[in-house]
Formats: C-alpha cells, sequence, structure tokens
C-alpha cells in the first residue's frame, strides 16, 4: 500500500492524509471527502462513500430463492444439520463456512445490496460471485480464492501454502495457453487466503473464440495440480530466491511489527514465505497431500468481475468447476497420517477462532481484543541497516460489520475523525523543526488478520523519538479529548460529499480490478457491497441524522487505547502494542537510544501531558480575487496562438477545438494541451512541465543538487501572496486537489489531480453555498507558482532533510547502492544520474534553490497538460485567464546564460560509455543476500543515441534488403519508440524463461529502459536477484539471454506477436485514466522532444501492428550487448552479529515475503 510521508505531504494538498487514513478500499478515487450541511440544531452531518464497504447478503438471479446471504453463500449440496450448515462435505466434522448469529429483529434498515451481483454455489460446495462491469469494455477477471495460507500450517509445515502456490499455478499446462492472448495471470499467498487470477479478454485476438472458458480451465487445473518432481524442483528454487529477494530491511521491519502485533496468535510464526530448512525438505508427497487438503471445492470462492454475461458465467462454471468433489480431493492424500487427520486437524486449526466465531474469510486465530487493563506490550528491533527512529503504536479491535444505516453512520463518524486527526498531524505538525518526518493514524479492518487494527506509523530521527512519540500523541488525545472543530466538521463533510458524487457518477466505469478489490474485502469483512449510486444515496440518508456528538464520540473509541493510559482513566480493551525501531550502536546516555523501559516511559508520560482544544484556521474561499484576476487581464491581455509540431502533423489553428485533444500555444509562449475524457467522472489531472531538471542545473552552473533540492522546498512550502502555507494547505484539503512536484535527470514536473466539479461548499441540499470547481483551484495554484511563491527557510529544511534521509538509506539498501555504482561507473561520476551527498545537500542555501527552480519558470519554457472530465472550452476559458495572463517576461531576473564546462562534459545527452567493466560491492548486514546488474547504452525513449544519430538511421543502414514500405515504416516517428517497448516485453519474457525457468537461478529477472525523452540516449539495466552462491551464474544468465537474443534464439513472430498484445492491452488500460493522458499531451509541443507529436497518439496501435521481428532484432543492435560494451556488478551482504533483540529465542525467524504480492501488510486489499 502505497504511503506518503509527512516529508512528502505535498505543499498543496494535506488530502493525501485522508486518502491513506480513511479509507481501505477505494474504488475510484484516491481522496477521501466529505459533506456536511446545517440542521436547525446547527449539529452537522456528513456522508462518506469510501467506508470500508462489504457484502453480507448478495441476490440471486431467482427471486423464488429469496436472497443470498453470506450464511446460505457458502452452503453446498450436501445434507444440512438442524443449522442449515452443509456438514457431508467435511464428513460431518467441519463446518465448511460459518455464517454469523441470525439477527431476528435488525436494530435499522439494511443497507442495498448490489442489484447486478449473481451468486451461487454448484452441488459440489463451490461458491461463486459474478459481477458483470464495463469498464473496460471486452474483458474480465476471474479469481480463484483458496482459504488456506500461512496460518492453517502446522509447525512442520511452515511455507507449503506458498511453496503449493507455486506447483499449482506454474504447473498449469492450461495456464500457458492464455499466453500470447493478452491476458495476464497470477497468484499470491497471505495469512489466510492463495489467491489465483486471469484477466483477460472476452475474445480470443486471433479467432474470437470465447476466453472464459479457457481462463476457468486454468484456474480448474490449479484445483487439479499435479505436484510433478520437475515443476517442485523449480519451484523450490524458486522460492529460496524469492526469500533471499524480499529480504530487504523494510520487510525485517515489516516482520518484527506482525510478530509483535500478534504475539498471542500463530501470525506471529506463521508468515507465508516460510522456513528454508523445510522448504528444502518437502517432497511432492508432501505438496499434494496439503493441496488435496485444502484445494478442494467447499474451501474456495470464484469471483468473476467483467464484461460478461451472468447466465453465460453460470453456466461455463458449473461445466468447467462442477466435475470437482471434496471426496476425489481427500482420496488422493498421500501421506497416510496426513489423510487420516485432516479434518480433525482442520478442525484443531479453526476451533475458537475469530474463524469459526466470525467469519469463514478470517484465519483462524485468536485475539487479544477484550482482556481489560493498562498493558503496553513493547518490543525494540535495531539494526545496522536503519537510519531513521520508527514507532508502530497499535489496539487492535473486532471488525464491525457496515450492514445497516446506524453501523454506516458510526462509520462515517469515523472517517471524519480520522480525516480531521491526520490533516492536524501533517499541515499543523509541519513546524520550522518538525518532530516526525512521517506520521500516519489510521484504523483499518483487515481480513487477513481478522480483526481491525488502530495504528500510529512515525518516523522520525533518531535523537527526537521522544519529542515525536509526545508531539504524535499528543494530538491524538487532543482529538479524543475535545473532538473536531466545527470548521473541520465543514471543511470534511463538504469533501465527503464531493467524493460521493464523484464515485456515483463514475456508475459501470468502474474498473473491473477496483471492483474485485472491493467486493473481495466487502466479502471478506461482513460489510454490505453496494452500488455506487446506492452508497451515495445511503451517505445522503445518513447524512440526515449524522451530528458532531457522533464524530465525537467516534473520536473517543478511535483515541480510547491512547486516552485509557493517562492516570484515572478507566481501563482500555486488550494491549497497546508498541514496536520501536531505531539504528543499532547508539550507547545509553545518547538521546538516540530507546529501549523498552524508555520507550514505555515515554508513552506514559505523554498520555499525562494536558492539551489544549484546536484552533479553526481561517480558509481563503478562493487563492485569486476576481478584481486581481481583472487587473491582471488589463495588465497583461491574454491571446492564443495555433500548436506548432514537430513530428510533420500541420499546425492547428489557434480558435479551433480538435480531437482527441486540443493543442495551442498561448502568447507569453506557454504551450497547451487540453482533452476531455469521460473514465474518472468528474476528476482531471494536470501536468506542469519545466524541461531541464539536473541536466540544466549542470549546464547554466548551477550547485549540484540546487534543482531538485529546490523542487522538494516548492513542495514543502506552499505560501502564496497573502496566504499563508497552513492556509493553503487547507485550500487545497477543502478544494480536494492533490499535488506532487518531482525533478529528474530532464525535468521538473507538478502534477495535479482535482476535481473538476464545484468543492469547497459550504452547507447541504437547498442550503449550499457553493465553491470553485477544482479546476479553477488547480488554475490559481499554477499561476501563483509561477508569479507568486514565497520560499522560506523551513521548507528548505525539511527538503534538505529528505534528501539527507534518502542518500543515506541508499547506502545502506543493497539494490539502491548497486544500481548507484553501476551507474556511476558508465557516467563516469555524472552527476545528473547520481543520488545527492549530504555535503552537497548542506551547501545548498534557499537563494540556490530558488534560482535554480525559477530559472526554469519562464512561460516560454513551460507545458501545461491537462486532461479530465469537464467541458473543453470552459477549461480553455480558465488557461486564458490564469495562465494566459502570466507575463512573459515573468521570473527573467532569473534566467542565467549557460556555463563552459571542462573538456568532455556532456549536456543534453548521456555520456559516452567507457569500456565496459565488473563491480563487487559488499554491504554489511545480518542476513546473506545478492543482487547482481547487467547494464549498456541503449537509445533513448524516441530512439535517439548518445551521439545524435537515431535507430531508424542505424537500421536503414544495415538493412540493404529493406523495401521501399519497410523504409516507409521506419520513417515513423513513433517507430522506434514502439519498437523499444516490444523489445522490452520480449527481453522480459526470455529472461524468465531462461534463467527463472530453465537455469532456476532466480524468481525474478527484470530488463528496462531509462526511456529519457529528451536527454539523448539512454541507459539499459537488467536485474536479478540471488543467492550469493549463484549470483554469478544469474548474472552470467542474464547475459547469455541478451546475446543469445542476437545469435542463437532469434526473436520469433510469436514472440512479437505476443508483445503486442501485452503493449496494446496496457496502452488501452491506461487510456482510460487522466494521468495517461496528461502525460501522453506532455512534449508534443516541445521542440526538445522533436518525435514525439499527435501522431504518436493518433497512431499508436497502427504502429505497433505494423512491427515485425526483423525491426526488433535490428533495433536490438543498437543497444550496448557486445562483451566489452556490458557493465556488470554484484552487490551482496557481508555477514555480522545478528542484530539485537530483546528476545533470547534462537529459533529461524520467517521472513516476510513481499507485500504487494502476497499482502502482508496491515489492512491491505485481498487482492494485488
Amino acid at each position: 500500500m502505497m504511503q506518503i510521508s509527512a516529508g512528502s505531504m505535498n505543499m498543496l494538498s494535506c488530502l493525501a492524509a485522508i486518502c491513506y487514513t480513511a479509507v481501505t478500499i477505494s474504488t475510484t478515487t484516491i481522496t477521501t471527502s466529505v459533506s456536511a450541511f446545517t440542521a436547525p440544531s446547527q449539529q452537522r452531518s456528513i456522508i462518506n462513500t469510501q467506508i470500508p464497504r462489504s457484502l453480507p447478503v448478495l441476490n440471486e438471479k431467482d427471486e423464488k430463492k429469496g436472497k443470498f446471504s453470506l450464511g446460505n453463500l457458502f452452503n453446498g449440496g450436501g445434507e444440512n444439520d438442524e443449522r442449515g450448515i452443509t456438514t457431508a462435505l467435511r464428513g460431518g466434522k467441519l463446518e465448511p463456512h460459518p455464517r454469523p448469529d441470525p439477527q431476528v429483529t435488525p436494530p435499522s434498515e439494511p443497507l442495498p445490496v448490489h442489484p447486478e451481483v449473481r451468486s451461487g454455489t454448484l452441488p459440489n460446495g463451490l461458491p461463486y460471485v459474478i459481477l458483470p462491469n464495463k469498464s473496460p469494455p471486452g474483458r474480465f477477471e476471474a479469481h480463484l480464492q483458496v482459504f488456506s495460507g500461512s496460518a492453517d500450517e502446522l509447525e512442520p509445515q511452515q511455507g507449503i501454502a506458498h511453496l503449493t502456490e507455486h506447483v499449482a499455478y506454474m504447473g498449469s499446462r492450461k495456464r500457458e495457453l492464455l499466453f500470447g492472448t493478452g491476458s495476464q495471470t497470477n497468484a499470491y499467498t497471505d495469512f489466510h487466503h492463495t489467491v489465483f487470477y486471469a484477466v483477460c479478454p472476452v475474445k480470443t485476438p486471433s479467432g474470437g473464440m470465447p476466453m472464459l472458458p479457457m481462463a476457468l480451465d486454468a484456474l480448474v487445473d490449479v484445483m487439479e495440480a499435479r505436484a510433478e518432481s520437475s515443476r517442485l524442483e523449480k519451484e523450490r528454487a524458486a522460492v529460496l530466491s524469492e526469500m533471499t529477494m524480499v529480504n530487504t530491511i523494510e520487510y525485517r521491519v515489516e516482520c518484527q511489527i506482525l510478530s509483535t502485533l500478534h504475539r498471542e496468535n500463530r501470525l506471529a510464526k506463521r508468515f507465508p514465505i516460510g522456513k528454508e530448512s523445510l522448504i528444502r525438505s518437502w517432497q511432492t508427497d508432501d505438496v499434494k497431500s496439503w493441496h488435496r487438503q485444502h484445494y478442494r471445492p467447499d474451501n474456495v470462492l470464484l469471483y468473476l468481475v467483467g464484461d460478461i454475461d451472468p447466465d453465460d458465467a453460470e453456466r461455463v462454471i458449473a461445466e468447467k468447476f462442477g466435475r470437482l468433489s471434496a471426496e476425489k480431493q481427500g482420496s488422493e492424500i498421500k501421506l497416510k497420517e496426513i489423510k487420516e487427520m485432516a479434518a480433525d486437524l482442520s478442525d484443531a486449526v479453526v476451533d475458537g477462532s475469530v474463524k469459526s466465531a466470525q467469519s469463514w474469510h478470517y484465519p483462524p486465530v485468536r485475539h487479544d481484543c477484550l482482556a481489560p487493563g493498562k498493558k503496553i506490550r513493547p518490543h525494540i528491533f535495531r539494526h545496522e541497516l536503519l537510519q531513521s527512529f520508527s514507532l508502530h503504536f497499535f489496539s487492535k479491535r473486532p471488525v464491525e460489520p457496515i450492514v445497516d444505516i446506524d453501523s454506516f453512520r458510526k462509520s462515517l463518524a469515523k472517517r471524519v475523525a480520522l480525516a480531521a486527526l491526520q490533516i492536524r498531524l501533517n499541515v499543523g505538525g509541519r513546524s520550522d523543526d518538525p518532530a516526525f518526518t512521517f506520521v500516519e493514524f489510521n484504523q483499518l479492518d483487515s481480513a487477513r488478520e481478522g480483526c481491525a487494527v488502530c495504528s500510529l506509523d512515525m518516523t522520525a530521527e533518531p535523537h527526537k523519538w521522544k519529542e515525536a512519540i509526545a508531539k504524535s500523541l499528543s494530538e491524538i488525545r487532543k482529538l479524543g479529548v475535545y473532538g473536531v472543530t466545527m470548521g473541520e466538521m465543514e471543511r470534511y463533510a463538504s469533501s465527503l460529499m464531493t467524493d460521493g458524487e464523484q464515485l456515483a457518477a463514475q456508475g459501470d466505469r468502474i474498473s473491473h480490478g477496483d471492483q474485485l478489490s472491493y467486493l473481495m474485502e466487502t466479502v471478506a469483512n461482513g460489510h454490505t457491497f453496494m452500488s455506487p449510486e446506492q452508497s451515495y444515496d445511503m451517505t445522503a440518508k445518513a447524512l440526515s441524522s449524522l451530528t458532531i456528538e457522533d464524530v465525537n464520540n467516534a473520536a473517543v473509541e478511535l483515541c480510547s487505547h491512547v486516552l485509557a493510559l493517562k492516570d484515572g482513566e478507566p481501563s482500555l480493551q486488550g494491549p497497546v502494542i508498541a514496536i520501536a525501531c531505531t539504528p543499532k550502536g547508539a550507547s545509553q546516555d545518547d538521546p538516540a537510544y530507546c529501549d523498552e523501559d524508555s520507550l514505555v516511559q515515554a508513552i506514559y508520560d505523554a498520555c499525562q501531558t494536558e492539551v489544549e482544544p484546536e484552533k479553526d484556521v481561517v480558509v481563503p474561499f478562493t487563492l485569486l480575487p476576481e478584481d486581481e484576476l481583472a487587473m491582471a487581464m488589463e495588465a497583461n491581455p491574454p491571446s492564443w496562438l495555433g500548436g506548432q509540431f514537430s513530428d510533420g502533423t500541420p499546425n492547428t489553428a489557434p480558435d479551433t477545438i480538435t480531437r482527441p485533444f486540443t493543442l495551442r500555444r498561448m502568447g507569453n509562449g506557454v504551450r497547451v494541451g487540453v482533452s476531455y475524457n469521460s473514465h474518472e467522472s468528474q476528476r482531471g489531472h494536470l501536468r506542469l512541465v519545466a524541461p531541464g531538471g539536473r541536466d540544466a542545473e549542470k549546464r547554466l552552473g548551477f550547485k549540484k543538487g540546487s534543482m531538485s533540492v529546490g523542487a522538494r522546498t516548492m513542495q514543502e512550502g506552499g505560501a502564496f501572496g497573502p496566504w499563508s502555507r497552513e492556509q493553503v494547505e487547507l485550500f487545497c484539503v477543502d478544494h480536494l486537489l492533490m499535488v506532487e512536484i518531482n525533478c529528474s535527470e530532464e525535468s521538473i514536473t507538478v502534477d495535479f489531480v482535482f476535481p473538476t466539479t464545484n468543492v469547497g461548499n459550504v452547507g447541504f441540499g437547498d442550503d449550499v453555498k457553493l465553491g470553485i470547481t477544482g479546476t479553477e483551484s488547480v488554475m490559481q495554484i499554477v499561476r501563483e507558482i509561477i508569479t507568486g511563491f514565497r520560499w522560506e527557510e523551513d521548507a528548505l529544511g525539511r527538503s534538505k532533510s529528505s534528501f539527507r534521509t534518502t542518500h543515506e538509506g541508499l547506502l545502506k539498501n543493497l539494490e539502491n547502492l548497486s544500481t548507484e555504482r553501476i551507474m556511476e561507473s558508465m557516467t563516469n561520476h555524472d552527476d545528473r544520474f547520481l543520488s545527492i551527498d549530504v555535503e552537497s545537500v548542506d551547501a545548498i542555501t534557499l537563494e540556490d534553490a530558488q534560482n535554480a527552480v525559477m530559472s526554469q519558470m519562464s512561460p516560454s519554457n513551460l507545458e501545461v497538460s491537462i486532461s479530465g472530465d469537464f467541458d473543453v472550452n470552459e477549461v480553455l476559458e480558465m488557461v486564458y485567464k490564469y495562465i494566459g495572463t502570466v507575463p512573459a517576461d515573468a521570473n527573467k531576473e532569473y534566467l542565467k546564460e549557460e556555463v563552459a564546462l571542462e573538456q568532455g562534459a556532456s549536456v543534453g545527452s548521456v555520456p559516452a560509455l567507457p569500456h565496459g567493466r565488473h563491480l563487487e560491492l559488499e554491504l554489511p548486514d545480518s542476513d546473506p543476500r545478492a543482487v547482481a546488474y547487467v547494464a549498456g547504452s541503449a537509445p533513448n525513449g524516441w530512439g535517439y543515441l548518445a551521439d545524435g544519430s537515431t535507430v531508424v538511421e542505424q537500421i536503414m543502414a544495415n538493412d540493404s534488403r529493406a523495401s521501399d514500405y519497410d523504409k516507409q515504416r521506419r520513417k515513423h516517428p513513433l517507430f522506434a519508440h514502439v519498437a523499444l517497448l516490444l523489445l522490452s516485453e520480449i527481453a522480459n519474457r526470455r529472461l524468465f524463461s531462461y534463467v527463472r525457468e530453465r537455469k532456476q537461478l532466480t524468481y525474478d529477472a527484470n530488463f528496462s529502459f531509462t526511456g529519457f525523452e529528451r536527454l539523448m540516449g539512454g541507459f539499459f539495466l537488467v536485474t536479478v536477484t540471488a543467492s550469493k552462491e549463484n549470483a554469478q551464474k544469474a548474472l552470467d544468465a542474464c547475459k547469455e539471454t541478451l546475446q543469445n537474443l542476437r545469435k542463437k534464439q532469434k526473436i520469433s513472430p510469436d514472440n512479437v506477436e505476443s508483445a503486442k498484445r501485452v503493449v496494446l492491452n496496457r496502452h488501452d488500460f491506461e487510456l482510460r485514466t487522466t494521468s495517461y493522458w496528461a502525460q501522453l499531451m506532455s512534449g508534443i509541443q516541445e521542440e526538445s522532444v522533436p518525435l514525439k507529436g499527435p501522431l504518436s497518439f493518433t497512431d499508436f496501435q497502427a504502429v505497433v501492428e505494423a512491427i515485425t521481428a526483423t525491426d526488433l532484432q535490428l533495433t536490438l543492435e543498437t543497444l550496448g550487448l557486445d562483451d566489452d560494451q556490458f557493465f556488470t556488478a554484484i552487490g551482496q551482504t557481508v555477514q555480522i552479529v545478528t542484530p539485537d533483540s530483546d528476545d533470547d529465542d534462537d529459533e529461524e525467524v520467517p521472513l516476510v515475503r513481499q507485500a504487494p504480492s502476497i499482502g502482508m501488510r496491515r489492512g491491505g486489499a485481498l487482492r494485488d
């Protein structure tokens, strides 16, 4: 799950805090929003459509069968006991899917169920859920969720669920039939689930045959896995490699957190990756016995979401899965002792757990949620690779199903309270010398863990850890004691209503993947699964009765574990868990030293401090009043000029709307692109690009790092004109704006995500006072960035602190350090491509940062690209007023002439690479790890090489047999760009097949291009993780793979066709996002990207389809693939003494598998 740190909290939007604090599953939006109205009693009411939503009741197609409840969803076709639970499939010993106790009289009005959901259970006990969905059209997703994961493993089985997933998935012959069809398949394992999925087109690309039967065949194949010896050995090697790959310091921290959080149950010792000694020992019978015990039709749930017909889907499901039976699976268990005890073992694991008490979707564990007391469960993790202090402070609570208006209203109250606290922490907490560098307070329902987890995650400089604890806990106490202010109530209420409107407007345009995540999470947690329209209606209904007292009561509940630690307060329910992770080596008299006693004392002391109520901040309704804008229009009358392109496209008129985008220039020199995109309803994306970046920093003679540090200073600041940083940030919160500012090797980019409707509204219904649109608020901020930004020392301090932390972290990260060293070798220490060291960061002044960034903010150097669900004419009018009135000579005082460079120094291109070389580096670490790299020269993203020649020129020179048609195709400005995209896909597929599958040396190997657009030339990089023993072999295998592509095993037409499907499908999917459209338009009118123009969009599919294997074979020759051109590196750890631990347990510590693949993160969704 993505996190936004306080350091990267953008200057203009702390709404990111709400996004990641107040939401568990978000279907389309990236922010949480709020809305309010003033009732006669002056109490505020709130709605929220982004609460954790789930499915306790599903509708069947056949109304005669009645509503489909969570309880009968999991009943099979066997005989029922007196409670209606199927027992036949488990021999009467284990109830397949427990259900909640029936409620005879619902406490309030039930929430409505999504009307399009279809569900049922086959006679063999296999349940399914079908949700027709039209976005994107012509595609669907099928997910098979097996209710068995690492928490179901016995002591000698640790890791077998994950290994079985590998064997079942990679051993499927029918899965391989999906290759080349534009499908994506994958699998993952977590504490309680093993999930296999296929994302497919509805029809095969060639032949137009239905894909649903093929996808379900692949999933049935998983249920009937053969567990062959050869496959087991391949996957054993892959899992052992994966174990090494994921064992980064970040995942060791996560391991420590989860082990302490769940110390009382098996989750603390059942991480999915397992134990190496056991993984090495298992034979096929072990894997097959686990598979047959757990991969049974009564122990899975099939989800189908997409552009499918429910009637046809039900028929195919019955046809494909109907022949499976639990009895047959059980009869194939090879290990006699397991076969005889299978049902009893399942009973022993499940009995008395939250799984048996609440939901089959929860892991079979018990939680200490209800034991009274004031106990703090502390744990300290020290390690050499840590450079910051972090605190992870938890309270576990039961999941409360959201099934009716009362529970829905309560969840809304929690969302508002959480949003208020997170904004306080990130806006008010960023002082001149902030106590923490990141802070997040949240409560999430976690089906993976079988509980809700209330968490405070905070990082700080080691010597400030006590101050950081005091500051963060005092803010939590302040919310619990005094609640939210009326201004906060109004602010987040208005935002929530806007968000609800956006979600309802999205309707059936929500993507299959988002719908599926939402559906799986709601089913698992027992919430009601509603359509966006139903959700909006219910929030409007709950709004009428939700008061500030409701929100403040929710605040007390959220903060209860902190409030209870104050002397004289009632005891809390369950323990408070506190994990501190800190660098190793501090002496006891060092302020950075932290042990369990001092940690507990610091927490206790922080909870005794008296707090004062929060004061409301005056937030501007608009940043630029109408009279000031009128004066700007008079002083600098705007004008339109036609669009100009360098790819051969005719120039466009200044007064014409064109499709798919309108491209123009303004009289002051700003390039403008606008496109309408309805796929993300009521949402827009604006990208402001200033070409230059670190290349301009070098070319113009600015201090090393000043451009990057300056861009981050802008991100950390936010004061404009008369408005303070805090006022501007809250303005952005009110208007749901998210901003991210970055500096790369070749440009500064400012990205805005915004609603296109009226936001910052006050009131509700007939009494609402509309604010300005999100689009207009973005235009005001863009104008102020160019003309009125206030540079402040405290923002520079936060920026420099972030860069120091980044560089120090790089030196302790094996992958990042290895990449840095190989880049130093290739570029001869060219600063443009390297991290910024601490000494350089310290030398940068506010004036240095300001001069560097503002030198790039000349209007003639800027390009604005806007895409969204809006009226193009209205947006162009806003651009005309706000951007067109920026003086053409704005920031001229910062312009600087190019400086004379040392002989041989390069700007505008990557440096000429020297002869290849090999590097070895070592990093002290307690655990053995290794990573290998192969790198070399490559074209940039548009086919330009470092010497200024092009891919097409080299191909034409080397292909004397080219036909006139070939020559004409290759002259298309998009040719090289597309060829490189396809080449990357083919290289990755070859690496997987050879290095992983055939050689069994790694879990994963990855090929990528740097893909510069403005700099001439670039690099390719192959990354491969392996054991220390296999690192050199893996490196050699990667080199061999690339060389075989040139000679022994050249690119085939089948390779090309498969890559085309992947590239086109990805392009089609991304076209549904406003960010991709903004990216496509960026550079179209820039002379520094001469081959990028309107044709790069309009002709994309045609150019892809026209590429041949010969084209790609010739393109491959433009890469530096000769032996003497390769730059290679092996980075490996050097063993040190095991880091300090408060436990004297010598037991082998399991590792946490990579979170995005396995869902280990707290409160994560149930799918990738």
